[in-house]
């Protein structure tokens, strides 16, 4: 499963035997939950094919964040230790995995010091990721932000279900991830209504995505 990643490359057959012994190697359908909360403190996920999405969730809610592509090296933070976070990460795509306790890492670098660079690369990725998110809060106006937030929930609703909606998240979710009050929230929704570049369904906002993305060029 590792063979093809160039990481692993330089492995002879010997090798890279022995650094799979170190972990459990695991295969996900699409749809189906690597883990969630506190358990990605205790291991650590090497996905050599496949895809992910990291999404927040709660009793009845699920709001996708991201979405990640092979190979992706995840795992080893605990926020708050000893609890479970609202977040879950849930295969795309058909995903193979090795996984990795804390315990053995350092035996599994020793034979493939490679994966170390790869940790960094994926850290890095994280951060830059964060660093975005950072910068749209301290250097857009409330308007972008809020507009920013559901275009990327709608885009993700999109890639994974084929419909570009928003669903089971209220003005109130959408505020506190935009860094607004509900009041900026919702205001801004019912202008995009007002424009046709949202409309709401029952309880569904469904995103013109093309539209919305031309607005926020424009501001």
């Amino acid at each position: 499963m590792l063979k093809g990643l160039s990481v692993f490359g330089h492995l002879d057959d010997s090798q890279l035997m022995e650094f799979m012994s170190f972990g459990t190697q695991v295969m996900f359908s699409g749809g189906q939950r690597l883990f969630e909360g506190g358990l990605v403190g205790r291991q650590f996920y090497l996905i050599s094919s496949g895809s992910i999405k990291v999404a927040v969730v709660s009793s009845d809610k699920e709001l996708v964040v991201d979405h990640l592509d092979a190979p992706i090296f995840i795992g080893g933070m605990d926020v708050l230790p000893d609890t479970h976070e609202p977040f879950a990460i849930t295969a795309l795509s058909t995903v193979e995995a090795l996984i990795l306790e804390r315990s053995v890492l350092s035996d599994a670098v020793r034979i493939n010091p490679h994966l170390a660079t790869l940790m960094a690369d994926c850290m890095s990725g994280l951060l830059g990721h964060t660093l975005a998110l950072l910068d749209d809060l301290a250097f857009s106006d409330a308007t972008h932000r809020v507009m920013r937030t559901m275009l990327n929930i709608a885009t993700a609703n999109c890639e994974t279900r084929g419909i570009p909606i928003i669903e089971g998240i209220t003005h109130a979710d959408i505020a506190a991830l935009s860094g607004v009050s509900r009041e900026t929230a919702s205001r801004v929704a019912s202008s995009l209504a007002r424009d046709g570049i949202v409309a709401t369904k029952g309880r569904k906002i469904v995103v013109d995505i093309i539209a919305l993305r031309e607005r926020m060029e424009v501001r």
